[in-house]
C-alpha cells in the first residue's frame, strides 16, 4: 500500500466515525459563501447598471450636443 492510499484510509475513516458520532455538518462555511455569492452578484449588477447606463450616455452624445 502506498502512502496516497495510507492517506485516502485515513480520511475515510475520519469521515466515517464524524457521521457515526452523530455531529452535524459545519455549515457556517455554507452561509459564509452564500453571503460571498450574494455581495458578488450586486457588484456584478451594479458594474452592469453603470456600464449600460454609460455606453447609453455616449451614445445620446450626438443627440446631446445639438441641444
Amino acid at each position: 500500500m502506498t502512502s496516497q492510499e495510507q492517506d485516502e484510509a485515513d480520511t475515510r475513516l475520519h469521515h466515517q466515525a464524524a457521521q457515526r458520532n452523530g455531529a452535524p455538518p459545519p455549515e457556517g462555511g455554507k452561509k459564509q459563501d452564500d453571503l460571498g455569492l450574494s455581495a458578488s452578484n450586486r457588484a456584478v449588477t451594479i458594474t452592469l447598471i453603470i456600464g449600460i447606463a454609460l455606453m447609453i450616455l455616449v451614445l445620446m452624445l450626438p443627440y446631446l450636443s445639438n441641444l
